[in-house]
Order: structure tokens, then sequence, then C-alpha cells
């Protein structure tokens, strides 16, 4: 689900991207690299699980 989602995107929704290269979003807009959002949405994940633990 993370390289479905907007990672600046609350609520959440979901969308299946046309390329696997760039993630667009047709709901906000919001488009970038799809690994790099997919990446952001998996560290927001973390640190909602676990705190900002390992961070200065």
């Amino acid at each position: 689900m993370t390289t479905l989602t907007a990672a600046v995107q609350r609520p959440r929704i979901y969308q299946q991207p046309k390329t696997q290269a760039i993630f667009n979003c047709v709901a906000c807009g919001h488009h970038e690299n799809a690994d790099l959002n997919a990446t952001k949405n998996i560290l927001s994940r973390g640190i909602l699980k676990y705190g900002d633990i390992g961070r200065n």
C-alpha cells in the first residue's frame, strides 16, 4: 500500500499507479518518484509505531 498512497496526503486515498517510476495522486495532485514516495510512507509508519528513536 505504500506505493498507492501519497506521502503528503491525509486522509489516505488509494489509486493504482500508471507507471512504476512516477507516483501521481489523482486526489491531491502530489507527484514524485514512486520509490521515494513509498520510502516516505514506510518511514512515517515506523515513526508512528516506534517513535522518533535514533534521530537527534
